[in-house]
């Protein structure tokens, strides 16, 4: 019995019409000013290369979208970024796709857009119901329905009733995938562009109950009002659904016949493989031309490169050989047909080994990075006891060489050195001990050998985040202890404040991307700062480290800098959507105590502000914080500077856009 085809996607257009379609736009993108609109255009370009030519669709998705943050244009950055998914999902990047789509989820329940959450629901769905998760993709489609009923959307509320019909029908629910459709259909109206694969999907279910004249009134119907190149595969796909009805239902002239004109339709709609398969019905139909109708067909298939199509026409003609009694080449075309599927399967299972092999090697690296990280901490400690020991020796001569001299000022920077000498002791007592004592711990356990593998990537997880706090406890440790007892030494010269907040925010884009965090870049190219480079650089450094480490998921931080408010003063400020600083915390803020936890458990030491504020003051300028628990921070600094130079942004996004045009 011949397999009734099933319209899993809506409105496919020919490629005729998409190509106009696409020449128009790209006609309007060479033109187009650096707004909404433009978006609008690289939106559309992307969906309209988004089966035919991934890379390109994928590209004019991330002009729109880089594009749309240099406007602020929230809604912009969640179409692309839904868009981005769309491009995966159809190509089965199904992990990709989920990733995306639940950014794009996350933009617009921020902007509270009811029509979008609804589209991402749906997106979901059907990503689950690709993974065979058919319940899942319910329950997605059903919280879509929901969403679109309240907001008395019609289109969306007929799209949800299509996407529960399918996902019924893909598990066996025929019944319920009917009601469906024909709620879909009785909503949608009798004019609708969707109306053709509505009616498709609809006689394809009462063929698959076995009401096959019923399936066929739907057939006809959608026949009836297809017929153009706008709707050429639809049409196609009701043709050969008709015919095929026909021949089940025993009327094989009235199926030759229409399998005929189906095949002039598929050459008229340039449509190659649905013209190899019902070259593959006729075979079926008028066995004296088999031979004829399988070799155009197999030559087509050879053509278009489809090794799946290939193998299915090498069967039929297997079979045709065999019914025949020309065993020797049925004999050849089965192997022919066996050695094309080991060939489907040893690609994907090539792809798999692929992956594996990827992941086994970057898990192997992570590890001996993380062995070589161990190490070189260790080695640091012991050094860093040895100096800190050294210091406590010297802070001791000096102390009692400065007793000799003059009693008061002995008292005064005895004291001094006392203060810090506990400090350090206690940070390394506080701050680094628990972390370092939890590394040990973690290695005895993976030394055991008794950790299933997903524990021990949980567990090296945990022992790189240990490392991670370790590192930073150190480093900011020698650098205040430093301050401390050699006092600051300032570099002043002149540089632009630009690459270095670009390389910052470089660094810590992995890290906001695990938490789904947007960084926004709002200061302009050309501002010249007088001051040392490398405080700059470490205040920036720090800022944005704290504001990834506070930021809730999905959170925004947006890095700015204002030359109005003072003469010769550049205030920078780093602001962020997180927990923000409790009341009883913020007045020591800028002194050596231990600082509060990250939204994702991150640790610090707190001396990493002590360090801005002394660099900041060095160098003429100041850091200051506002704040309120629970409404996220603003971190201020200013320095002095030289020069503004204005460089339009727009004009490098139009001159990318262009080019790619």
């Amino acid at each position: 019995m011949r397999i009734f085809i099933l319209v899993l996607f809506l409105l496919k257009f020919s490629e005729a019409f998409a190509q106009a379609e696409k020449n128009s736009l790209l006609k309007k993108l060479r033109s187009a000013r650096p707004d909404t609109a433009k978006v609008d255009l690289y939106l559309g370009l992307s969906r309209l290369y988004q089966e035919s030519r991934p890379d390109s669709a994928i590209q004019y998705a991330r002009l729109g979208l880089e594009l749309s943050r240099g406007l602020n244009y929230r809604l912009g950055e969640a179409m692309l970024t839904s868009q981005l998914g769309t491009i995966n999902e159809i190509h089965d990047n199904i992990d990709v796709a989920r990733k995306f789509n639940l950014q794009a989820l996350a933009f617009y329940k921020q902007l509270n857009h009811t029509k979008g959450i609804a589209a991402e629901y749906n997106g979901l769905g059907i990503l689950e119901g690709k993974n065979g998760n058919f319940d899942a993709a319910t329950r997605y489609f059903l919280k879509a329905l929901k969403l679109n009923e309240k907001a008395r959307y019609k289109q969306g509320i007929v799209q949800s009733y299509i996407k529960l019909g399918l996902v019924n029908e893909l598990s066996g629910e025929l019944d319920k995938a009917l009601t469906y459709y024909l709620n879909a259909r009785k909503l949608n109206g009798s004019d609708a562009p969707g109306l053709y694969y509505l009616l498709n999907n609809i006689g394809t279910v009462e063929a698959r109950k076995g009401n096959l004249r019923e399936a066929l009134k739907h057939f006809e119907e959608g026949i009836a009002k297809s017929d153009s190149v706008a709707y050429g595969s639809i049409h196609v796909s009701l043709r050969m659904n008709a015919a095929n009805a026909l021949d089940q239902l025993g009327r094989k002239q009235e199926a030759l016949v229409r399998y005929k004109a189906v095949l002039g339709k598929t050459r008229q709609y340039n449509l190659p493989e649905a013209e190899a398969r019902v070259l593959l019905n006729l075979s079926g139909l008028e066995r004296r031309k088999a031979d004829q109708y399988l070799e155009s067909a197999l030559d087509i298939a050879g053509r278009i490169g489809n090794t799946k199509l290939e193998a299915e026409i090498y069967q039929e003609i297997a079979d045709h050989h065999k019914q025949e009694k020309r065993f020797e080449k049925a004999l050849a075309a089965l192997e022919t047909h066996h050695r094309l599927v080991d060939s489907i399967l040893s690609k994907a299972k090539t792809r798999e080994i692929a992956s594996l092999q990827a992941s086994y090697e970057l898990d192997k690296s992570q590890e001996e990075v993380k062995t070589l990280e161990l190490s070189n901490q260790k080695r640091t400690a012991e050094r860093n006891v040895i100096i800190v020991g050294t210091i406590c020796v010297l802070l001791g001569c000096l102390t009692l060489w400065l007793y000799l001299l003059k009693f008061r000022r002995l008292n005064q920077k005895l004291a001094k050195s006392n203060e810090v000498k506990d400090k350090l002791f206690s940070i390394i007592g506080h701050d680094l001990r628990s972390p370092v004592g939890g590394i040990v711990q973690m290695m005895e356990v993976m030394e055991s050998g008794l950790l299933s593998e997903a524990e021990t990537k949980e567990m090296l997880s945990g022992l790189r985040k240990h490392s991670e706090a370790s590192l930073e406890t150190l480093d900011s440790l020698l650098l205040w202890g430093k301050s401390q007892l050699q006092g600051i030494s300032v570099r002043k010269t002149s540089f632009e404040s630009k690459p270095l907040i670009q390389k910052n925010l470089a660094f810590f884009n992995r890290q906001a991307e695990q938490k789904l965090i947007v960084i926004k870049d709002q200061t302009p190219h050309g501002l010249t700062l007088y001051a040392d480079r490398d405080h700059f650089d470490f205040v920036m450094r720090n800022l944005l480290s704290n504001a990834v480490k506070f930021s809730h998921p999905s959170g925004i931080i947006k890095v700015s800098v204002s030359t109005r408010q003072q003469p010769d003063l550049a205030i920078f400020s780093v602001s962020d959507e997180g927990k923000g600083i409790k009341e009883e915390l913020a007045g020591q803020l800028f002194q050596p105590v231990s600082s509060d936890d990250g939204t994702a458990g991150e640790k610090g030491t707190g001396l990493g502000l002590v360090l801005c504020k002394e660099f900041m003051q060095a160098s003429g300028g100041d850091i200051w914080v506002e704040s309120k628990e629970g409404n996220g921070s603003v971190f201020y600094f200013s320095l002095p500077y030289i020069e503004q130079k204005h460089t339009r942004c727009e004009n490098r996004l139009i001159e990318n856009s262009e080019a790619v045009a």
